[in-house]
């Protein structure tokens, strides 16, 4: 009986020693894996970040072209305008 006391115990120390190692390894692989989802989180909120500012950006170029392009119709209605009345005017004064 006292023999297979003691192989139980070996067994059972080994064990042990197994279920620390195992644990060991599992709290190290956790750590690792926080760190790298903090830093995937991190990305993603600059990326979201920046996602934003290139949508306001995107938004502020757009409403400049569209002035821009106002002007230059005006501009070019304008011209045209005045293009067409001048020879008439011209005319009607000679």
């Amino acid at each position: 009986m006292a023999e297979w006391k003691k192989s139980v115990e070996g067994q059972w120390s080994s064990v042990r020693e197994g279920w620390t190692q195992e644990h060991q390894r599992l709290a190290q692989a956790r750590y690792k894996f926080e760190f790298k989802l903090r830093h995937v989180a991190s990305g993603l909120e600059k990326i979201a970040s920046l996602q934003t500012t290139l949508s306001s950006q995107r938004q502020q170029i757009q409403a400049q072209v569209q002035h821009q392009q106002q002007q230059l119709s005006a501009q070019y209605h304008t011209c045209a305008f005045t293009s067409v009345s001048l020879p008439q005017q011209r005319h009607m004064e000679i």
